[in-house]
């Protein structure tokens, strides 16, 4: 089956998915470069346009990084982007190499209310640094647009677009990119012939891999490519083309690259989960044309993170953990806790929080509860004791204490000013 008609069969995957289920898919390869959309999908949003004007480049960005982490977390991943929408990623598979990856959203799994007053007016606010007037009743007609489902809706229209994912990759079990293919293969038999045609070939050029993890960790692409195609023929010449030596190889250079993105910069929990996967994925390749390429992908992959994805990350990571902790302040939640939720360890978790919150865990956690118990005390056939425990706090005196410290006010004194008894 040619690319043509594979990409065909994928773009129809998308419009019946959309039909179906009136939510905007957008097809991305393995770069990120957007290859088809339905309408209603990322970057058809007048509401973007509107409040964030072209932002092409950060929604490929956001785009990209779904990809990856669907990689990383079994072939899909639910993620928040940059602008606080909701999108869900699925990763296709030819030949074992994840080609496409179908990105469906924008959602908004956030009351639209708080993300309009939140995100929207005051994101306006700061950019444009003048009055909406009128703007304000368009932009909440846009928003309008952008469809709201719980978390539950959420998972089973992930799960949905997965299974397509997985039925496109059933469809062919060859990668069909050959001219890339058989290019890099070209590449590096033209360096095997030059170490041949050497009369002291010497060993294995350890100055040249050397360089090569310079180049990853500085995030440099094309010299990390030519080198890598360098280095491979040498491994291939070196090895007498035995290929579980080369596997051997390979599996060595998988794990230097990985620890030089993470001295470039990179994610290490990203790279590193990325990483098990590869390792993992290494029996599925028979030939060393296949493996070259593979690992090839992979070093784009690692050198892709070094520099790209911290600002996306971050706003994943903020954004499902204030969703979680909204969703369970009632409940006795630790930092530790969410930091499993959203896949970090609680000490990097702590950090990122602080910096983009600018405030601690446990002060964001406090002002939730309070702002949950303000509602409750209008509620003069609540007692203080239940809203206390409704709101996560065992300790009533506790409670009243974090409720002055924040509000000004004990409990009962904001019911009384309020007019409640």
């Amino acid at each position: 089956m040619d690319r043509e008609t594979i990409l065909n069969k994928v773009k129809d995957i998308c419009k019946n998915y959309f039909t179906a289920m009136d939510m905007g898919v957008t097809l991305i390869n393995r770069q990120g470069a957007v290859l088809y959309q339905t309408p209603q999908s990322c970057g058809e949003c007048e509401l973007c346009r509107m409040t964030f004007g072209d932002a092409n480049q950060d929604c490929s960005m956001s785009m990209r990084y779904g990809s990856y982490q669907a990689e990383r977390f079994g072939g899909r991943y639910i993620y928040f982007c940059w602008k606080g929408f909701t999108h869900f990623a699925s990763a296709v598979y030819f030949g074992g190499i994840q080609e496409y990856t179908l990105v469906g959203g924008p959602i908004l799994m956030i009351d639209r209310e708080e993300f309009f007053q939140e995100e929207i007016l005051a994101k306006w606010y700061r950019d444009q640094n003048e009055s909406y007037g009128v703007l304000k009743k368009d932009l909440w007609e846009a928003l309008a647009l952008v469809p709201y489902f719980s978390t539950e809706k959420v998972h089973s229209l992930s799960e949905m677009l997965y299974v397509c994912a997985e039925h496109l990759g059933e469809t062919n079990t060859r990668r069909s990119d050959q001219y890339e293919h058989q290019k890099l293969q070209g590449i590096i038999s033209d360096y095997i012939m030059r170490i041949k045609n050497i009369a002291e070939p010497g060993c294995y050029p350890l100055q040249k891999e050397q360089k090569l993890l310079d180049a990853v960790s500085q995030g440099d692409i094309a010299t990390a490519k030519a080198l890598l195609n360098e280095l491979l023929g040498s491994i291939f010449f070196y090895s007498g083309f035995r290929f579980d030596m080369i596997r051997s190889r390979i599996l060595e250079l998988i794990v230097l690259l990985s620890r030089a993105a993470v001295k470039g910069g990179a994610d290490a929990e990203m790279i590193f989960g990325l990483n098990y996967v590869y390792i993992h994925e290494i029996d599925n390749f028979q030939t060393i044309e296949d493996l070259t390429y593979w690992l090839s992908m992979i070093m784009s992959r690692f050198t892709d993170n070094v520099f790209h994805f911290a600002g996306v990350k971050h706003s994943d990571i903020i954004y499902k953990a204030t969703a979680y902790i909204k969703t369970h302040y009632m409940d006795k939640i630790t930092l530790d806790e969410v930091a499993s939720a959203v896949y970090l360890s609680p000490p990097y978790f702590s950090k990122v929080f602080k910096e983009e919150v600018k405030c601690t865990f446990n002060f964001y956690l406090n002002k939730i509860r309070i702002e949950q118990s303000e509602r409750l005390l209008l509620n003069q056939h609540i007692s203080l004791a239940d809203i206390s425990n409704l709101v996560g706090y065992e300790d009533q005196s506790y409670f009243s204490k974090v409720f002055k410290k924040l509000t000004g006010l004990s409990p009962l004194k904001y019911r009384q000013a309020r007019g409640m008894q």
